[in-house]
């Protein structure tokens, strides 16, 4: 309550990363695609019909990249790293 968390989720390769605080947790592999649906992406709720769950919070500086894996290193290993502490930079 009260403090803000960082939150990654990282796919690099076939090898899928969460990290919670620069923390890495439990790697999990799969070589399938992502999405491939025709309805559009949520942030911050999970839609199982009939039930709807959604975060209760706030959310800030959201950034999706493609082709990138952001915080990964070079290679698929799963590494720890400090979050960052300031605005994204535009470029």
């Amino acid at each position: 309550v009260n403090t803000w968390t960082h939150l990654a989720f990282v796919r690099n390769g076939s090898t899928f990363t969460p990290y919670i605080n620069g923390i890495a947790g439990t790697t999990a592999t799969n070589s399938s695609a992502l999405y491939e649906g025709t309805a559009g992406s949520l942030v911050g709720a999970v839609l199982v019909n009939p039930v709807s769950s959604f975060f209760n919070g706030y959310m800030k500086e959201i950034r999706v990249t493609i082709g990138l894996a952001r915080y990964s290193g070079s290679n698929t290993s799963a590494a720890n790293f400090t979050p960052p502490t300031g605005p994204f930079a535009l470029a």
